[in-house]
């Protein structure tokens, strides 16, 4: 089955582990009923999730959680740009550096990151190319220009607290585990990710930094 965690930011800037659970597939009736679980269990719903593009998550997200901010991760979404544009357009150095400037700031309006971007299009003569018509289209899920007014939304751009969570879980199971097996490792994992949440605690309590 597939395990997936729940995974946020603490206050050290640490990943913590909301709660975790098991689906069968990963279609959106599947994750419908997993974020529906995860919301009963905390006692409300998140007020922002960052995803992959996977579309079953998405339209989950749209049922369950409608009052939260979905985002897609950035990091994943610029690591399919050479599976998706011409080489010729990687190898413009130029290019990349006003693509780069434009998505990744966190300074420019939403109306400022569109005439950008549509000019760089016009530009470089990329009008015909899919992924960025597709990509402009659901600019509002991924751009840090759409999330300006969430608070400290900048610092949440990717799932790489995810995914360092993930590896952090593989240490402590395996793939033979059954369920009473993963719940006394995953148990121990908790501990081991809270104790290191304790010990930044201390650290912040007792130290006086040097001005």
């Amino acid at each position: 089955m597939v395990f997936g965690p729940f995974t946020g930011k603490d206050n050290h800037g640490c990943p913590v582990t909301f709660g975790a659970g098991f689906v069968s597939n990963e279609g959106a009736d599947a994750f419908s009923w997993l974020l529906s679980e995860f919301v009963d269990c905390m006692g409300f719903a998140p007020k922002l999730i960052i995803t992959d593009q996977d579309w079953g998550m998405k339209l989950a997200i749209e049922r369950v959680l409608t009052s939260t901010w979905h985002r897609w991760c950035m990091w994943h979404i610029m690591m399919k740009l050479p599976e998706k544009v011409p080489k010729r357009i990687l190898a413009n150095e130029e290019l990349k550096k006003d693509f780069d400037s434009c998505i990744w700031s966190e300074l420019l309006e939403p109306e400022e990151f569109e005439e950008t971007w549509l000019t760089i299009v016009d530009q470089h003569g990329l009008q015909n190319e899919s992924w960025f018509t597709t990509m402009f289209t659901q600019r509002e899920y991924w751009i840090p220009a759409y999330f300006r007014d969430f608070p400290m939304g900048s610092l949440l751009k990717t799932t790489s607290f995810s995914e360092s969570v993930n590896s952090f879980f593989k240490r402590y199971t395996k793939p033979h585990f059954n369920l009473a097996d993963f719940v006394m490792h995953y148990n121990s994992a908790l501990d081991a990710q809270r104790n290191i949440t304790e010990r930044l605690d201390f650290s912040d309590a007792s130290k006086v930094p040097i001005l």
